[in-house]
């Protein structure tokens, strides 16, 4: 087996770098990731993928539902490996798309589908757009990129179980302005002052929050809109959070 190639993704902002915080031999390295950038995320940078590929023959991919976006895995078999990434049509024309234009400063930035290939040889291939709802977007884009991006965010299976990893990296910031409400951050969970959190900058901070506590979480982000703040170590932050893909290490752009 090759040795584990981190993915590296640019990131912009409050210069995010996440270090890979879930790291599995079991998973083995990314042969595909497919990363879909929003550049209106609370904490630009912290995206986290829509599909990934591991040669293990694990699978992690994103399913839109009512209830929001939920994650998903599955373990191929190695025949079953091959089959999928000879069905995806990776071409050489994809292969050799030239690097797009370092974008130009706008006021607006547009998002980004980004797609890491690590199979004979390693690329990242970046398109410009939201290609899953802008349809002027996929017309642009070139075909042998958005044929295997459909393929990927098509991709579903019966025997997949829903997975959370084993930590949440919940990202606190710094309150642009004097929030509305203030919720306190529950006493029994990690806070600035735990061992393993991250002091990213003066503006940013990753607590480590255990799995089991997800469910509690997400109904404690259901109670905070843009006016409301979460309050911890005597200081009042706005809260995002994103769940650490194992082997995929974030990097910024600094």
């Amino acid at each position: 087996m090759k040795k584990i190639l981190p993915l590296l993704l640019l990131l912009t902002g409050l210069g995010y770098t996440a270090a890979a915080q879930l790291t599995s031999q079991a998973y083995g390295q990314p042969l595909l990731v497919l990363t879909e950038l929003d550049p209106g995320l609370r904490v630009p940078g912290s995206d986290v993928p829509s599909f990934a590929l591991y040669d293990s023959g694990h699978i992690i991919y994103r399913q839109q539902q009512k209830g929001g976006v939920r994650y998903y895995q599955t373990q191929l078999a190695q025949e079953q490996l091959q089959e999928l990434i000879g069905s995806l049509g990776i071409s050489n024309e994809l292969l050799e798309l030239p690097q797009p234009p370092s974008p130009v400063s706008r006021r607006r930035p547009l998002r980004q589908t980004e797609l890491y290939i690590n199979l004979d040889t390693t690329v990242v291939k970046q398109v410009s757009g939201n290609l899953r709802q802008d349809e002027r977007a996929r017309k642009a884009a070139p075909p042998a990129f958005l044929r295997v991006y459909d393929k990927l965010v098509a991709y579903a299976d019966e025997q997949a179980l829903e997975w959370v990893p084993e930590k949440i990296e919940v990202l606190f910031t710094d309150a642009l302005k004097p929030p509305r409400k203030t919720l306190k951050w529950p006493a029994h969970w990690p806070t600035l002052k735990s061992p393993d959190t991250i002091w990213r900058s003066e503006k940013l901070y990753s607590v480590y929050l255990d799995k089991a506590h997800y469910a509690e979480f997400l109904e404690l982000m259901q109670q905070l809109d843009d006016s409301q703040a979460v309050e911890v170590n005597g200081k009042t932050f706005t809260v995002s959070y994103r769940l650490p893909f194992p082997n995929i290490v974030q990097t910024s752009a600094d």
